[in-house]
């Protein structure tokens, strides 16, 4: 009896992990998918942004006759 009052918890616990957890997060990406379409709004809006003032920046080097190294990782 003490065998099985030593691991229940352990495999009640991972069997909670592998099977309701992923059926949680599955559900909040229902729930919240009007949250997270917004997020992702944002962040292209802030992407775009980036992406203009560093092209700002690189016509500007060019201008000056420069040579731009473009090292993306």
């Amino acid at each position: 009896m003490e065998f099985l009052s030593a691991f229940v918890p352990g495999i009640v616990g991972k069997l909670f992990e592998l099977t309701v957890q992923p059926v949680v997060r599955q559900a909040g990406y229902i729930f919240h998918h009007k949250r997270n379409l917004k997020n992702l709004e944002s962040q292209l809006e802030n992407l775009g942004t980036s992406r203009n003032q560093v092209q700002h920046t690189v016509n500007e080097v060019k201008r000056k006759g420069r040579n731009v190294d473009i090292d993306i990782h």
